[in-house]
């Protein structure tokens, strides 16, 4: 994988010991250090991140640190989404960051692109180009289709958490009004 459409100045490449994901993260992509070891490379909306963990790590980290962990995650969007495999990361169903792994998600090899960073997927023989909301775009080497599949599970998955939610404040709601004693005669 290359960056070459990714346009950052030197000085905005920043190396860290660990990350948690958020907003401005737009993908997590696997990379080795000079000597060998397994980093991450997080493209984010102004800067690239170098951390010296493995992306998995990172989405696990992150997903404690949002208050799960991953095999939460996973055993959730399970029960959504039957049958599926290599499902999205819902890691924080309040902010709605949901992370996309193109390939086994313990997989050295894994790349994770946040969902809501994702304005469009151009097709290039078996692979695809991902334009960012920045515009930056990121090859990797997964077909449009599947991709696409992707995006829409994890655009189910987020739609069904905000419609959980909005259904508990609504019976919140409700609870309110039938407890309030105004208005009635005694």
């Amino acid at each position: 994988m290359d960056n070459q459409n990714y346009h950052y100045k030197k000085q905005d490449v920043v190396e860290l010991p660990g990350y948690i994901i958020k907003d401005e993260t737009m993908a997590v992509k696997p990379m080795y250090s000079n000597n060998g070891a397994l980093h991450s490379q997080v493209l984010c909306q102004y800067d690239i991140k170098i951390v010296t963990i493995r992306p998995y790590q990172i989405v696990e980290d992150s997903s404690i640190y949002y208050g799960c962990d991953l095999e939460g995650i996973n055993s959730s969007a399970k029960e959504i989404l039957k049958n599926q495999r290599m499902l999205p990361a819902v890691i924080s169903q309040v902010n709605q960051f949901c992370m996309i792994p193109l390939s086994a998600a313990k997989s050295d090899d894994c790349i994770w692109i946040s969902f809501h960073h994702v304005i469009d997927i151009i097709a290039d023989k078996n692979d695809s180009i991902i334009v960012f909301t920045n515009y930056n775009k990121l090859r990797v080497p997964i077909s449009r289709g599947t991709l696409q599949d992707k995006l829409n599970k994890s655009a189910r998955l987020i739609t069904t958490y905000s419609q959980r939610h909005s259904h508990i404040a609504d019976l919140y709601r409700m609870s309110g009004v039938a407890e309030n004693r105004e208005g009635y005669f005694y």
